[in-house]
């Protein structure tokens, strides 16, 4: 099992807001918060009013990297927690992949943990080194574009 993990705090912004763009972020906001690395980001299918099941669609640059995923969403605690099952479209990569964005917000503004999980537990783990040659210079890329990422987003929220 592979974890991409970064945290950061970023000031004037919410959990609530973090999540909330998260789950119903349409395009125009998403294009609004990273112009020419946002693309698209939309809500394909609604789940129940709890937002399991939810799917949203996003499509965006990640350093050298083109991004085209479907995010299910598995688990919701709001203001704290969003898990997301991710489907990688373009690669036909059937690896079990997730996303948990926990936050808490504090006087500085909003702690932001961002975790992909990627691969298997018991016998998948044989996998694992496959795995880490496919993701190995995403991660660095996520890393940086994460950093750089929920600032703008914040600074597109108050505009």
């Amino acid at each position: 099992m592979i974890i991409m993990h970064t945290t950061s705090t970023v000031k004037d912004l919410s959990a609530k807001d973090t999540l909330n763009f998260l789950i119903n972020c349409n395009d125009e906001m998403y294009q609004k918060s990273w112009p020419g690395v946002h693309i698209q980001k939309h809500q394909i299918k609604r789940g129940g009013n709890d937002h399991i099941g939810d799917v949203v669609y996003a499509f965006e640059h990640v350093g050298e990297f083109t991004i085209e995923v479907r995010m299910k969403i598995t688990k919701y605690i709001p203001e704290k927690l969003l898990e997301f099952r991710v489907s990688m479209s373009r690669t036909g990569f059937l690896v079990p992949i997730f996303l948990l964005v926990e936050t808490e917000d504090s006087p500085e503004g909003v702690h932001l943990s961002n975790k992909f999980i990627i691969g298997w537990n018991g016998f998948g783990k044989v996998f694992d080194p496959i795995i880490e040659m496919f993701f190995h210079k995403l991660r660095y890329a996520m890393e940086e574009h994460t950093k750089i990422e929920w600032p703008l987003i914040a600074a597109s929220l108050k505009k």
